[in-house]
This record gives C-alpha cells, sequence and structure tokens, in this order.
C-alpha cells in the first residue's frame, strides 16, 4: 500500500526554501509517475534520471472509467455539495482534451458512500473509491503536516491500480474563493494535485506544475494544468483503447462503474467527469513536498506510505 499526502510548510521555513531552489534548477525534468516500489525516505525528484525515480512498475487504471463516491456523511468545515464541486472541477482539469492528447479515462461521482473508514482496501470484496474529510483527529504522521492523503492499492506484479482514495484534512483553513485570501488553503489547488496522484502521476520536479512537490498558501496556479503536466496523464492514457505499463501499451478495459448507480445529476459515466461548476483563477504558491517509504516517512511537503502485498496505495 502506498500513501501520497499534500503535506504544507511554512516558506519562511529555510528547508522548504531550499527545496524550492533545487525544484526550479530541474525545471527541464519531465513528469514522474507512481511506482509499484516505493523511493527511499530522502529522495527528491530532481535526483535520478530525468528527476524521477526509477524502481518498480508505473501505475495505471486499466478501466476507461474512473467511478468515485464522495462520503454520505456530511462535514462540518467541507460541504458535501461545495466537495463535490471541486473534485469534479479537478477531474476536468486532467480527463477534458488537452493539447497533447484528449486522455482516455472518464471520471464520474457515484452516489454517496456510507462507509466509515474513508481509506480501507478490503481483500475479495468489492471497493469503492472514496473522497472524504477527516473531521476528527488527523491520525496519520503529525510530523508531516499533510492538508490532505491520497491512498492507492494497486497490483504489485502489474501496476494495476484497484482503489484510489482521498481523504482531507478538516483542521485547516481552507479556502473555496476563486481568490484566497494569503494564509488560506486552496481546495481546488489541493484536490487539483491529488487528483494527479489518484490517477497515476508522482511529484514533478519541476516547478509551476500541479504536480510540483510545493504548495504556497493563497495560491491556485496548481487549479491549471501546465504541458509538463498534459504529458504526464497522456503518457498514462494515450486514448480510450490503452494505457501504457510497464510492459509497454496493454489494452484498457471497458466502462465498469462496479457496484453502484451513478448519482442522478452528474451526468452520463462514459463522459462525466463528476458534478462541475465553472471556477475562476488567481495567484499564488505554498510547498507540497514528497515523502516516501516503506511503512512510514517523510520528505518535503507531501508524504508517501507504502505497504506491499500484490498491492500498494498511495497518498
Amino acid at each position: 500500500m502506498r500513501r501520497e499526502s499534500l503535506r504544507v510548510t511554512a516558506p519562511l521555513l529555510a528547508f522548504a526554501t531550499a527545496a524550492a531552489l533545487v525544484f526550479s534548477n530541474a525545471d527541464a525534468a519531465a513528469f514522474c509517475r507512481t511506482r509499484t516500489v516505493a523511493p527511499p525516505a530522502d529522495y527528491a525528484p530532481s535526483s535520478g534520471a530525468n528527476g524521477c525515480f526509477g524502481e518498480g512498475l508505473p501505475v495505471f487504471h486499466k478501466n476507461q472509467c474512473f467511478a468515485y463516491r464522495l462520503l454520505a456523511k456530511e462535514s462540518p468545515k467541507i460541504s458535501r455539495a461545495v466537495l463535490s464541486n471541486s473534485i469534479g472541477r479537478a477531474f476536468s482539469a486532467w480527463l477534458t482534451p488537452n493539447a497533447v492528447c484528449a486522455p482516455g479515462i472518464s471520471a464520474i461521482e457515484l452516489a454517496p458512500s456510507t462507509a466509515t473508514v474513508i481509506a480501507e482496501y478490503k481483500t475479495n470484496e468489492p471497493n469503492e473509491n472514496i473522497v472524504g474529510v477527516v473531521d476528527g483527529p488527523w491520525t496519520h504522521d503529525p510530523t508531516a503536516n499533510s492538508l490532505a492523503l491520497t491512498t492507492l492499492t494497486f497490483k504489485m506484479d502489474t501496476g494495476e491500480i484497484l482503489s484510489a482514495d482521498l481523504e482531507l484534512r478538516s483542521d485547516v483553513n481552507w479556502s473555496f474563493a476563486p481568490a484566497p485570501a494569503a494564509d488560506a488553503y486552496d481546495l481546488d489547488a489541493a484536490v487539483t494535485h491529488e487528483v494527479g496522484h489518484m490517477l497515476g502521476l508522482a511529484h514533478a520536479a519541476a516547478l509551476n506544475t500541479v504536480m510540483e512537490a510545493s504548495y504556497v498558501p493563497g495560491s491556485v496556479g496548481q487549479r491549471t494544468l501546465e504541458n509538463d503536466d498534459m504529458r504526464g496523464i497522456c503518457a498514462i492514457y494515450p486514448d480510450r483503447q490503452s494505457r501504457v505499463a510497464g510492459s509497454g501499451t496493454v489494452p484498457s478495459s471497458v466502462c465498469d462503474l462496479s457496484n453502484a448507480a451513478p448519482s442522478t445529476d452528474c451526468g452520463d459515466p462514459s463522459i462525466s467527469h463528476g458534478c462541475t461548476v465553472a471556477n475562476a483563477p488567481s495567484t499564488t504558491r505554498t510547498t507540497f513536498a514528497q515523502l516516501a517509504l516503506a511503512a512510514f516517512a517523510a520528505a518535503s511537503a507531501l508524504y508517501l506510505r507504502a505497504r506491499s502485498r500484490k498491492r500498494a496505495r498511495v497518498r
């Protein structure tokens, strides 16, 4: 299981500043894909060949449709309606045809889930891809200073993703405004970054991309894909019929929404990216950094945990 979380450090910290400088020198580095082998705890995307960790197989969704659910239980901090719109905008950003390709995967929001645990994979049982707010104590590594955490469960022998769950903290100063305050964390920017992880991308070595390993409070730049992000999603899902795996190009599987009917207000599953609403852009930025491991570890501003067994999850 591997996890990747959105973690934030104060921009004035020397470590955060140093990380930003390192990444700025690696602008030429390409997008990176999450792999079945976790990088060492101190690994930074700017090190290694082409800036990416290269061990293990790249992960991918074989299904032509990514079906997800929000928690049925309302959060007092982020309403289900607000979260639905934000996650819908994030999937639209990633999956709408872009200058590189028309990504060959669709996303659709299904009816809310009554699950009590967001990130949980049950072997030999139906599983859901869940997005939700953790309203109680944040039980993940407190030193990681995480804002959000994406957990992927995947097959270790092929890289096929079996489940992708997203947890958001409730005890941070989230902003839902077009232009967030300088000390606020833009929900859309954070969710768009995390959706990149849900789809199989790791942190990029380059700055000024959605998948860069840093975020600045008040910024909204990571709501919008840059060319490096577009090349990343297209490298995994170049068209509807195929996926790029470690073994080469493999066929996708037909759209399967699994266990439930879609929400009545979310549209056609073959074309929908969830329940979306238009939103305006803005300015500013913080630090996300990547942390990796075989159990728990941390590194700069995003954090990742891994456990393996024929499957693995990502934050």
